[in-house]
């Protein structure tokens, strides 16, 4: 009976450690910068991984998906536009920036920001990129 309890202790301290660590991760604070940035980094693997045009379009769509889970803390009424190059062909398109349009809520907490901000690939290489 007492190695079932030691057992027991031992599963409830692991649960309790992997709650605190996931408490602690979710408790930091990404800008939408960083979100960006790591929306830009998700591209990257598309332009990668796709093999076709469909492969590309599908892994976009996971890639914003993700942008916009990530930017929720943050401000989740705001709405995010993907810009990309003009490219003929589907292997040439190119993310260039991201258009945020922040929610009155959010402009109502932060009164120094504009109603819509643009996030530059290249602006954001030239100023260095968020550590990860």
């Amino acid at each position: 009976m007492g190695d079932a309890k030691k057992e027991v202790e031992e599963l409830v301290r692991k649960r309790a450690k992997k709650i605190n660590e996931l408490r602690t991760n979710s408790s930091k604070k990404l800008t939408y910068e960083e979100v960006v940035y790591k929306f830009f980094r998700d591209m990257e693997n598309v332009y990668a991984t796709a093999q076709d045009q469909y492969d590309y379009s599908t892994l976009m769509d996971l890639a914003c998906d993700a942008m916009k889970q990530r930017m929720q803390p943050i401000d989740w009424q705001c709405n995010m536009r993907v810009v990309v190059n003009d490219a003929e062909h589907w292997k040439d398109l190119r993310v260039t920036g991201v258009e945020i349009t922040w929610s009155l809520k959010y402009i109502a907490k932060n009164p120094d920001k504009d109603k819509t901000t643009f996030v530059d690939v290249g602006h954001m290489l030239m100023d260095g990129l968020p550590q990860d």
